[in-house]
């Protein structure tokens, strides 16, 4: 019965674990995930304590839902619950990966959450299923509670890689907003599925169901839309600077004339604006734009690479 019940509680995370991780075309490394879904369980513990400080503050949310009125209940399922968790879980996907260097794609911030998310699911799973020491518990949560946390995680990557966007755009307050919809979406989402939960109004429970529904289907289309973004945009092209350093260097004087070194015609070309169109197509950066700054420089009369202020074949100074 024992092992029955601990498959029932790990077996829903280990599958969508899975399915987001092969949806990744360019995989994150394990240390990484493994990582996160341990600071996912060590959410959980900092979500009891959170709730320890929220409870002493409003005591009726210690109290059974039973018992709670209908304004009470809807404080509790999107406070007491929803936004305690939901803050601990972007806290720890937050510290664990917004800055790492392997977060270079907006699809990357869904896998980042969904390990997080799961990791605290996981947990909590394991100890609903065994408190209860019920098959149905199990199979309920692994159709219902489970899932619910991924799709939550899922809009909190969503709006996480927003926001990184924007960041390497420089645009702050953009990126501040998408930090703030990364929590505040997820949390409206979570507090939704509870409160029906928690209110026992028959009702809401027809719309609990329609709205479980929905989730999963808008969480899926996004997860393979984004999958399938980053899948079909083709990687960053070689900027003309390194093709440059293929050409022959009896060609090199007549490549220069046509542009490839001339800065303006460069941007005109769109090479230096290439950085937000990757962003759009699901890259966060263009990593060969980042390194465009660090190319050697080039002699604007002839051509010839410089490694000083004057060129070694016709003695230009560099501007």
């Amino acid at each position: 019965m024992v092992s029955i019940l601990f498959f029932l509680a790990i077996i829903p995370v280990v599958v969508i674990l899975t399915y987001i991780y092969l949806k990744d075309r360019n995989k994150e490394p394990w240390s990484l995930l493994i990582k996160l879904f341990f600071m996912g369980i060590a959410s959980c513990f900092l979500v009891l304590l959170a709730s320890e400080v929220v409870f002493k503050i409003f005591p009726f949310m210690d109290k059974d839902t039973a018992y709670m009125t209908f304004f009470e209940t809807m404080a509790y399922a999107f406070i007491g619950v929803a936004l305690i968790e939901e803050f601990c879980k972007w806290l720890m996907t937050f510290a664990g990966a917004y800055k790492h260097k392997a977060y270079d794609e907006v699809y990357d911030g869904i896998v980042y959450s969904v390990y997080v998310s799961l990791g605290f699911a996981c947990l909590e799973n394991i100890l609903y299923v065994f408190m209860n020491n019920s098959v149905v518990v199990g199979i309920s949560r692994a159709l219902l509670a489970v899932p619910g946390h991924a799709c939550d995680a899922v809009f909190m990557g969503y709006y996480l890689s927003l926001a990184k966007v924007y960041a390497t755009q420089g645009k702050k307050s953009l990126e501040k907003k998408n930090l703030v919809l990364s929590v505040l979406v997820p949390t409206i989402l979570h507090g939704i599925y509870d409160f029906c939960l928690f209110s026992n109004i028959d009702l809401l429970l027809i719309v609990f169901l329609i709205f479980v529904i929905a989730m999963y289907i808008f969480a899926i289309k996004k997860i393979k839309l984004l999958a399938a973004q980053c899948k079909n945009t083709p990687q960053p092209q070689q900027p003309a600077q390194q093709q440059y350093n293929n050409v022959p260097y009896n060609q090199q004087q007549n490549y220069n004339q046509q542009g490839y070194l001339n800065q303006q015609n460069y941007n005109q070309q769109g090479y230096v604006n290439q950085q937000a169109q990757y962003a759009s197509a699901g890259y966060i950066t263009n990593p060969n734009y980042n390194n465009l700054q660090q190319q050697t420089s080039y002699c604007p009369n002839c051509g010839t690479p410089m490694n000083g202020n004057f060129c070694s074949n016709c003695g230009t100074r560099q501007n």
